[in-house]
């Protein structure tokens, strides 16, 4: 049953700081929950997968239904979700005319938006819901805003690592960088030595954490001479998704010509690195904050 001017009830999600969404392929994150009045007294919210879930690469979004609301075992929907521009526009939408849901029960799989094309190179995420009962017309439409903030930590630092030139293979020099809000130790840095081919000295970065939210790490490594200018010797993005939770980077330079180079890079055999922290530094940390503005009587909101 359609109509023209039908009523619908509208849910929008906007999720920020998406660029550090940390989630591998087949990774999923929910919205906050929500209850709608006048479709039963039902409860949903929308589940996406940012790396896709069957497309790989692909973003995929599903409107589910929870395992407990107050409204019947079945109940048959419409629904349309979109993903929308910064200016509220729908990029790509995709609507389904009916479907039954029961209790704990997700449909939709919208894959039309790659990975890089929606949340790398945005600030944030916005997909809008809305929903429409099929056999009947709801008495009044509403609409809830849902925001859910992925945390971010970005933090700069500089190394000197002194007595540069007897620093030997397999030996290495530490340095913790600690929570800014609890003090506590999260990531360890560790310059290490190793031998190579034709008795070169390779460097590299070896980095491990302790904090189990911690899931992405976005790290850029900078040699400073000894007039302050930076030349970049290292750049990675990992996402610590083994139980290990260790990385190496390696310097794209030896010991041995960092040595010829000494005058330049080693002012009392003291080597300066330097992390810049806005973009090159980056955690992305499993916590969210979720906030709700909803408008009618028809939406009760509960974050889950």
């Amino acid at each position: 049953m359609q109509y023209s001017t039908r009523k619908t009830f509208t849910y929008t999600w906007t999720i920020q700081n998406s660029a550090h969404c940390w989630h591998k392929e087949g990774e999923l994150l929910n919205s906050p929950a929500f209850f709608v009045d006048t479709l039963e007294r039902t409860k949903w919210y929308l589940r996406i997968f940012p790396r896709g879930n069957f497309e790989k690469g692909f973003s995929t979004v599903y409107l589910r239904r929870d395992s407990a609301d107050f409204g019947p075992d079945s109940i048959k929907l419409g629904y349309k979700i979109s993903f929308l521009a910064e200016n509220g526009v729908p990029i790509r939408t995709k609507e389904i005319k009916e479907h039954s849901f029961t209790k704990n029960h997700g449909y939709g799989a919208l894959e039309l938006l790659t990975w890089d094309d929606m949340f790398l190179h945005q600030g944030e995420v916005t997909i809008r819901c809305e929903m429409w009962a099929s056999e009947y017309e709801i008495s009044e439409s509403g609409h809830c805003r849902a925001t859910t903030k992925i945390g971010a930590v970005q933090r700069s630092f500089v190394w000197d690592i002194k007595n540069f030139s007897i620093l030997g293979s397999n030996r290495k020099k530490s340095m913790q960088m600690k929570c800014i809000s609890t003090g506590a130790s999260q990531i360890t840095f560790d310059f290490c030595l190793t031998e190579g081919l034709g008795c070169e000295e390779n460097m590299y970065m070896e980095v491990t954490h302790e904090d189990e939210k911690i899931k992405i790490i976005k790290f850029s490594l900078y040699l400073m001479d000894v007039k302050g200018r930076k030349t970049e010797c290292a750049r990675k993005e990992v996402g610590f998704y083994n139980p290990q939770k260790k990385w190496f980077a390696p310097l794209f330079l030896t010991k041995r010509k960092l040595m010829e180079k000494k005058n330049l890079y080693l002012k009392d055999d003291t080597l300066r690195l330097l992390s810049i922290g806005s973009q090159e530094y980056v955690f992305g940390v499993g916590d969210s904050i979720q906030t709700f503005h909803c408008r009618s009587s028809n939406c009760i909101s509960e974050p889950i």
